[in-house]
């Protein structure tokens, strides 16, 4: 009897082992089947670890999530550079009732391309997200990052259009200036003008213009009439109004007026304070070329011309140039329009050779101006005690430039991003005088072009 009971106890046992076992072994195999149906996303509570190949920094952001969760830091190799990255996925899910009924959302995916940060937006099923396609994401992040490739490379088409249009030399400026409202217009005066047989002289300038300052005779021109970006020769401008309005020995104080000027200007480094005769300003704008001072000029002349000595800066500049403008007129000239009194580069802003040339011959007859442009150096005690010397940036009057030219005698120097490298200068030898104007040449060419011009106009013709 007890034996029997051993027998049947000993059964039960087997039975029992057997059946905990074969539980124990679908336990675990539904387990494994689970963990490898689900090795992409895991958990649909949870974040998991993917592998992004081809990809830079990528963000995801669903735009409307109400609830944030914790990010991953996911190591992936860049197949194109072999080296190891890492991207952030920081998808966070919105699980509300009603975002369960809308599987469509909106995601911004951000792209750290090297210098520059994109944000798109893309429209994706939440479903994709959390599936187990192993290319989902990746072709988030491709598609993304292809779609700034694309914008990257219009963007450099359009930086590289841009350089193409305005020219970093200068070289193609005129398509900024050919518009219908400011067509050059080219009189039968000027026509005339420029009816002359033309001398064969190669030089690297744009445009240019040669001129017999006693006769007004062209005697060389070459695209005289095209607009132009007069860059700081508009300072011979300036310095024939502000001569129209005051007196050299006008004491004039620096003002905030200074602060006007752009920050890559020429200066004669002024500061506000400082006191000066007329006379000395204007050497502070000629010779060193120094915007602040054909900004003080400006204020000065723009407030005596209003009769208003407390007229702020800004009004008294517009009030100016309102003035150089009148006096473009009064000179005859039909495509020249100014837009501030230094020449700084402004799409309104413009002039052509012969227009120039113009302004030049009456700038080489003002004693004043012809003076001030000859010196090479300027050595000034102002009223307020400071001692300033000022250096021509003309080299065809500085000896030992290597640009020396002793038959010239000024007139201005002018150079910008639009305009390039412009000269205007004047030769006087034996009774001959000429103007030589220098528009859009190159660093050395400028100089060169001039003397050529200059040396056929006082020695040859």
């Amino acid at each position: 009897m007890k034996k029997g009971i051993r027998i049947i106890g000993v059964v039960v046992i087997l039975f029992t082992g057997t059946l905990l076992s074969t539980m124990v072994y679908s336990e675990i195999k539904n387990s494994i089947g689970d963990y490898i149906s689900n090795d992409l996303v895991g958990d649909t509570d949870e974040f998991a670890e993917f592998e992004v190949a081809n990809s830079r920094i990528l963000n995801v952001t669903d735009n409307n999530e109400k609830n944030s969760f914790n990010n991953n830091s996911i190591n992936i190799n860049d197949k194109n550079t072999n080296e190891s990255k890492k991207i952030t996925d920081s998808i966070s899910k919105d699980r509300t009732k009603s975002d369960s009924d809308d599987k469509s959302r909106n995601y911004t995916v951000e792209i750290d391309n090297t210098n520059n940060v994109t944000n798109e937006t893309i429209n994706i099923d939440d479903n994709s997200l959390y599936s187990t396609d192993r290319n989902t994401i990746q072709d988030i992040a491709s598609n993304a990052e292809n779609n700034q490739y694309q914008s990257d490379v219009q963007n450099k088409t359009n930086l590289q259009n841009n350089v193409d249009n305005i020219g970093i030399s200068g070289s193609s400026q005129l398509s900024m200036l050919e518009t219908d409202k400011k067509k050059d217009i080219v009189s039968e005066t000027v026509q005339a003008a420029l009816n002359i047989s033309n001398p064969s002289i190669d030089i690297d300038a744009s445009s240019a213009i040669l001129l017999d300052v006693k006769t007004g005779k062209v005697l060389f021109h070459k695209n005289a009439t095209e607009l132009i970006y007069p860059a700081s020769t508009t300072k011979l401008m300036t310095a024939l109004v502000a001569l129209d309005y005051c007196k050299l020995s006008d004491e004039v104080t620096i003002g905030d007026e200074i602060n006007m000027i752009a920050s890559d200007s020429s200066r004669a480094y002024l500061s506000v304070g400082q006191k000066m005769t007329f006379e000395t300003l204007l050497e502070g704008m000629l010779i060193p070329s120094g915007n602040d001072a054909a900004y003080s000029v400006a204020t000065y002349v723009g407030r005596v011309s209003l009769k208003n000595k407390k007229v702020d800066e800004e009004l008294a500049v517009q009030e100016f140039v309102r003035l150089m403008n009148e006096k473009a007129t009064e000179l005859g000239l039909k495509n020249t329009n100014f837009k501030n009194p230094d020449g700084y580069d402004d799409d309104d802003q413009y002039t052509t050779a012969y227009d120039m040339g113009i302004i030049a011959m009456n700038a080489f007859k003002n004693e004043t101006i012809y003076t001030i442009s000859d010196k090479s150096h300027s050595r000034n005690v102002f009223l307020s005690g400071e001692d300033v010397t000022w250096n021509s940036s003309n080299k065809l009057i500085v000896s030992g430039s290597g640009m020396f030219y002793k038959y010239a005698v000024g007139l201005k120097t002018g150079t910008s991003s639009l305009a390039g490298r412009c000269l205007v200068s004047a030769a006087v030898k034996d009774g001959k005088e000429c103007i030589s104007v220098v528009m859009n040449s190159t660093s050395v060419g400028r100089w060169e072009d001039s003397i050529e011009l200059l040396k056929y106009g006082i020695e040859k013709h």
